[in-house]
């Protein structure tokens, strides 16, 4: 393990999303609003941390590829874990994802992700180059792009769910419990 600057901005992602996640959580821990949104923090955090600029701490190749398949994993859970979070949301059009079958089946894309992501990690990352400060960092995979448009598309429809024109309500406060 060595010291490098450029792991500064992922470490901060790190933390901030960890901070954040337990803040979400702890505010109200019996939501399940709050639960997966703090789920999809802490997963948001290791995808960063582990794909853009953890490596940066890393001299051994070995850990390096370790990291990167924890970030491949990671990046593959996230458009599930944004649907799970997006079924808490107070709109119709998230009904589908509220049905035991809805989330029978978001649960079965996640593990189904998880595993390509885990086997098949080259598709996201495939290899590594030598970096700054004795370090090595990924080379985008074939997958990372398409799957960086999925995120993106996943995105911008929770923004239009959450928005007025698909009859949301206000965010829980705790004056409304």
């Amino acid at each position: 393990m060595t010291w490098n600057p450029l792991a500064i901005p992922a470490l901060a992602c790190l933390l901030l999303a960890v901070c954040a996640g337990a803040l979400v959580y702890v505010a109200r821990p019996e939501a399940q609003e709050n639960q997966r949104l703090s789920a999809l923090l802490l997963i948001e955090g290791i995808v960063i941390f582990a794909l853009h600029g953890g490596q940066y701490l890393l001299t051994s190749q070995d850990a390096v590829d370790g990291l990167v398949k924890i970030g491949s994993v990671a990046v593959s859970l996230k458009p599930c874990a944004y649907l799970f979070f997006l079924a808490t949301l107070d709109t119709p059009y998230v009904l589908p994802f509220r049905t035991a079958g809805g989330r029978a089946l978001i649960l079965l894309t996640g593990a189904a992700s998880a595993t390509v992501g885990l086997v098949w990690s080259d598709l996201l990352v495939a290899g590594l180059r030598p970096a700054a400060g004795g370090s090595w960092e990924p080379i985008p995979g074939s997958m990372l792009r398409p799957l960086g448009l999925v995120l993106s598309l996943v995105y911008l429809a929770a923004i239009f769910l959450r928005s007025p024109l698909c009859g949301t309500h206000e965010p829980h406060s705790s004056a409304n419990g």
